[in-house]
């Protein structure tokens, strides 16, 4: 009888170890996975977040959870918070944020993206901190459950919205022309545009200007129509 006791101990053993292995081989690739993406979108390039991340979902998830969610180091979407969310709780997808915010530095991530984005860096710090990583946090969770954040969206979070705009960005004529430039429309065209915008079109375009450009979502120049008429005589060298 305790040979057989033994015999079913060792077995068991094994088995855990077998599945530690596994989890452990999982999580590896799931870095590797992650590291992989060089793209500006991707937030964990430093490999001490990447593998921050990785510690945390696997703790609050476990492997099998994960590979349910389509979490895995072969997903071809494995950075797309959309896709990641789509089949999480509520509760699971606070989780997620937590840990997202606990492994970077999300204020300096988006300040960066700001940056690249065509804000001078000083501004893109200001708006940043200004921000803060509630911002972040509101973005993150918005964008796992398949929505766009948009802080124009709610009068109260608008007009504070408007207020760090107001106070950070110290030419919005310009910062306009600069990010339509870097968005691929002629230079000569840009600062066209940005010499025509007055300093009360700047002062009535810039929030919802950035507001499209932290969420992702499509500027409606249609709403504007002022914006569009200088748009249109700019591109046909008016």
């Amino acid at each position: 009888m305790k040979r057989l006791i033994y015999l079913v101990l060792a077995v068991m053993l094994v088995a855990v170890a077998c599945g530690d292995d596994a989890e452990d081989e999982f999580a590896d690739d799931l870095v590797t996975a992650i590291l992989a993406d060089e793209s500006l979108e991707n937030p964990l390039q430093d490999p001490d977040d990447a593998q921050c991340m990785v510690d945390g979902l696997m703790d609050e998830y476990g492997m099998d959870r994960l590979t349910e969610l389509g979490v895995t180091p072969d997903a071809e979407d494995l950075m797309d918070l959309t896709t990641t969310g789509a089949g999480m709780t509520d509760d699971e997808r606070d989780t997620f944020t937590g840990v997202y915010l606990s492994c970077l530095d999300a204020v300096a991530f988006m300040g960066e993206m700001l940056a690249d984005g065509g804000f001078p860096e000083a501004d893109a710090q200001c708006m940043a901190t200004t921000l803060g990583e509630d911002f972040v946090g509101m973005t993150v969770s918005a964008q796992l459950s398949g929505e766009t954040f948009n802080p124009l969206d709610d009068p109260e979070a608008a007009a504070g919205f408007q207020q760090v705009v107001a106070t950070c960005v110290s030419d919005p004529a310009q910062f306009m022309a600069d990010v339509m430039a870097a968005e691929g429309l002629p230079a000569e065209t840009a600062d066209c545009i940005g010499a025509g915008i007055t300093d009360e079109m700047g002062a009535a375009l810039l929030p919802a200007f950035l507001a499209s450009a932290l969420s992702g979502a499509e500027f409606d120049i249609s709403a504007f129509p002022e914006l569009l008429t200088l748009v249109t005589t700019c591109m046909i060298g008016g």
